[in-house]
């Protein structure tokens, strides 16, 4: 009979091993719903327990199942008793949620529990979404909460909702320089195209001239430049975005910015352009040869020894622009829009003569 064993790394993700291992096995459990109303989860008369009680129960849980998983040779009995416990790491925090539905730090540590088993499941990811928004709408001045959520969103992928987020942390300091340029990227991925060239704008301002990932920003910049004047769009001397409507919930003003009782992550020194692993696929590839986005903008690859490629986007229409630019060596060939099919939803970007090696691009639809 094969072995199955709970393995849980020590970091703040230690609820993936149980999830995945019990759930090849083990009929799906219902967790704890993002709403939680507090009449159907618990009492409010006479709350004797502080938040950050339940907070650090619910790490303490957490900490007990990691301990569990250190074992390699586990009963079906001690496999239940992990799966049990991250269980009331759930719970626990629900019920300081419903006794103190107005102090964000109870949504934020749910949301991290939710992160934690984001893996198995998709729907666990919106449940931290949904918590970590919450959190935002009770503490607007919390970067963190920001930080994390901008992230969520950029996993979907999501960029629009990403650049909202990432502008609201712009806000609360503007001379951040690693905001302006995750907000900057976000809105190039989005398509917004002249509010990116302002943000790249301000960040090279800002950005020392030793700065190692400079010269890469200002060919950046320099490629919305292009774009800008090809489309003839005009420049905005202060570029806002549209905010959209918070969660349900009414506002309150911030209740402190007190660190939640688990590990943070150190501040970087310079610009950090992150970049995927060399495994992972493209933003929303949809196979080879083939990309699908909802955004109005984003980065594709003609793979190499290809003649082209197919993005697939329901915003292509009769009059579309589409406006596209290498990002990688192309061996003096040039890439240009070869169809599009509004009807069908995809245009198609080509090269006249395959190259050996990849050839990265980015794309926008102006109109």
């Amino acid at each position: 009979m094969t072995k199955y064993y709970l393995i849980i790394p020590a970091s703040l993700l230690i609820v993936v091993g149980v999830f995945v291992v019990l759930s090849a096995n083990k009929p799906k459990t219902e967790l704890i719903s993002p709403t939680l109303p507090a009449q159907t989860q618990t009492s409010k008369a006479a709350p004797e327990q502080s938040l950050l009680y339940y907070i650090n129960t619910s790490q303490e849980f957490l900490n007990k199942a990691q301990v569990l998983s250190t074992n390699t040779n586990q009963t079906p009995a001690e496999k239940q008793e992990i799966l049990d416990t991250a269980r009331l790491a759930l719970e626990s925090i629900a019920k300081g949620i419903a006794i103190y539905p107005q102090d964000d730090r109870g949504f934020a540590q749910r949301a991290t529990i939710y992160e934690a088993v984001m893996p198995v499941n998709v729907d666990f990811r919106k449940m931290a979404i949904a918590d970590l928004e919450q959190a935002v709408v009770i503490n607007r001045q919390n970067p963190l909460y920001l930080a994390r959520l901008a992230n969520l969103y950029l996993q979907i992928p999501d960029f629009n909702n990403a650049a909202r987020v990432w502008y609201k942390a712009y806000l609360i300091n503007p001379v951040d320089v690693q905001t302006l340029y995750n907000l900057a990227d976000a809105l190039e991925k989005s398509g917004q195209g002249v509010q990116s060239f302002h943000y790249f704008e301000k960040l090279i301002s800002l950005l020392p001239a030793n700065d190692t990932n400079l010269a890469t920003i200002k060919n950046r910049q320099q490629g919305l430049a292009e774009l800008i004047q090809n489309s003839r769009l005009e420049y905005l001397s202060e570029p806002e975005l549209f905010v959209q409507a918070a969660p349900t919930g009414q506002q309150t003003e911030p209740l402190g910015i007190e660190d939640l009782p688990l590990q943070q992550a150190a501040a970087a020194n310079q610009v950090i352009i992150a970049a995927p692993n060399d495994s992972d696929p493209p933003a929303g590839e949809a196979g080879p040869g083939s990309v699908s986005s909802n955004s109005k903008g984003g980065e594709a690859i003609l793979p190499a020894n290809e003649k082209e490629v197919t993005i697939k986007t329901p915003l292509v229409k009769d009059n579309t622009f589409i406006y596209v630019k290498a990002i990688s060596t192309t061996q003096n060939k040039v890439i240009y829009v070869s169809s599009k099919n509004p009807e069908e939803g995809y245009f198609k970007v080509a090269i006249d003569t395959p190259i050996n090696s990849e050839i990265k691009f980015n794309w926008w639809i102006i109109k």
